[in-house]
Parts: C-alpha cells; structure tokens; sequence
C-alpha cells in the first residue's frame, strides 16, 4: 500500500501538460466535493434543525447565494489546476521548485528538516493568506471590483471558503511557488497536501458555527463499599452573538473570546470579518481579523475584540 501510495504521488514527472490538467482537475474536483459538500450536507441540511442553535447568525444564506458560490468555487478549482500546470511546466525548465524531491527515503534522511518544513510551509502560507488578503482590502478599486465578489457573503457558509473573483483566486493560490524559497529538499508529497490545504482549509473557516469543545472531568471516590474512579464530559450550551458588536453571550452572561474552542474561535473571527466592517464616504473600510490564525492579526493590531 505504502509502494502504491508514493506511485500515487510521483507519477507526475512523466506526463504531458494536458494529461497532467485533466488528472489533477478530476482530483482537485473530487477533494473539493468530497469536503465542502459533505460539511455543507452535514452542518445545513441533515443536521440543520439540531445544530441551528449553534450558529453565529441564525439566519440561513438564501439558495441563490448558495448556488452563485458553488460556480465560483468550481471556477477557482480550475484556477488552482491550471497555476499547478504552469508550475510543472516551469518546473520541468527548471524555473521552480528545483528543490522538489521525488525520493521515497527522504523522511529517513531528513527527519529533522521534514519537520522544519511543515512549519514553515504553515507559517508561509498564513503570512501569504493574512498580507494578500489585506492588501485586498486597502485599496478601494481592489476592494470593489475583485474581493467584494467573496463579500458577498455577509453570512458565511462552507461554500463561501473559495467563492473568489478569479483574480482573487489567482491570487490566493500563487503562495504554491513560494516552496520554491525554501532551502532544502521539499517533498513532492508535501507540495501535494499544500495545495490541498489550501483547497479545504477555507471551508471549515466559513462554518459559522460555535463548535464546543467537550470539558472533560475526572472524579475518584474512596466511599465505601468499594472505590471508583468516574470520567464524565460535558458539552457548553450554546453562544449568542451580536451580530452588531460581536458580543458574545451563554445563557445571559457574557463569554470571553478565549473561552470558546479552538475551532468556535477560528469560526467566529472570519464570521466577524465577514459581518463587521464599517465603510466611508471615500470608499474605504475598516476591516479586521484578515488572517486565519490570529497571529498576524495580533502583531498589527487588526484583530477584533468583542466587547465584554
């Protein structure tokens, strides 16, 4: 199986622009349908009436919206499927990704530097996703007639996650060269799940939902006859939030941010981004919470606080 599954990955090498299209396309296809219509299957339509407490805007987007971004994320597959081409064309003329390794051994041979690379590929990518997003929102023209197409989305769904103007998709995309920028070997396989990263992230940032984390408690009893040890978890009831000022309730009393799980809180500030912004009269807005994980919104100061 191991044997098939790095065939599977290094086949590329040999085959012909157009055949390389065609089989990547069906791939990215079936990776795009697989994820974001199973989650949108799942969290809005089979599961929609038990988790609808859960969602940060209890309103629902309409069909229409839905099916404009199922088009536009079908489009923005296709985007990334021809930017993969032109890489392995240029990669066979030896412009990019000259590091790329195809050997089976590598991880023997390079453990530490493998695991250097899967953090720096997630530091890449999220510097590349926080700094061309921005950039999207600075300048007006930008704004208007490329990133406001994703915008659209006031109440995000699984499918907004790449509901891009095909510039903008373009543009999300091309942080795949930046492989190219390391400084050792970089895997043909970790290229792969790269560009799949950056395929499916987006869809479970645009859930909407809080997601609990289970709170786990242990208990040990000495009481008599005999003693016991009792493991039980507990499920937080669900949020409220303002959807004016990002306020965030349980139950009438009000929740730090920091007090949700890892996920409710990934949910919460793109769900922010998406529903808080204010616009002036010039044409600008102030917009926050531009990056995936918060790290590079706290460092320049654009992550949003909901008041307490």
């Amino acid at each position: 199986m191991g044997n098939f599954f790095w065939g599977l990955l290094t086949f590329y090498e040999k085959m012909p622009a157009l055949e390389y299209f065609q089989t990547h396309l069906l791939m990215n296809m079936l990776v795009f349908a697989v994820t974001y219509t199973t989650t949108y299957l799942v969290v809005y339509v089979w599961l929609k009436d038990y988790l609808h407490l859960r969602k940060m805007n209890r309103k629902f987007p309409s069909r229409y919206l839905v099916v404009k971004e199922m088009s536009r994320c079908v489009s923005s597959v296709v985007i990334l499927t021809v930017e993969e081409v032109v890489m392995f064309e240029l990669w066979k003329r030896g412009y990019v990704l000259n590091n790329l390794s195809f050997s089976p051994n590598i991880w023997e041979t390079h453990k530490f530097w493998i695991v250097t690379l899967l953090l720096l590929s997630v530091f890449w990518g999220e510097a590349h996703f926080y700094w061309t997003h921005r950039l999207l929102h600075s300048f007006p023209l930008l704004y208007k007639s490329v990133h406001k197409v994703h915008h659209e989305s006031l109440n995000p769904d699984p499918y907004s996650g790449i509901s891009f103007h095909p510039v903008e998709a373009s543009l999300y995309f091309s942080a795949l060269p930046g492989l190219s920028l390391f400084p050792g070997p970089v895997p043909s396989w970790l290229y792969r799940f790269f560009s799949w990263g950056l395929l499916v992230g987006p869809c479970f940032v645009h859930l909407s939902y809080d997601i609990p984390m289970p709170r786990f408690a242990l208990s040990v009893s000495f009481s008599n006859p005999f003693p016991y040890v009792k493991l039980g978890f507990h499920i937080p009831d669900p949020i409220s939030i303002n959807v004016k000022d990002g306020r965030i309730q349980r139950n009438n009393t009000p929740v730090r941010l920091d007090e949700l799980g890892l996920l409710s809180r990934m949910c919460y500030r793109h769900f922010i981004h998406h529903s808080k912004y204010s616009m002036y009269p010039n044409g600008r807005h102030r917009a926050y919470n531009f990056g995936g994980f918060p790290f590079w919104d706290k460092l320049c100061g654009t992550e949003y606080y909901p008041p307490a």
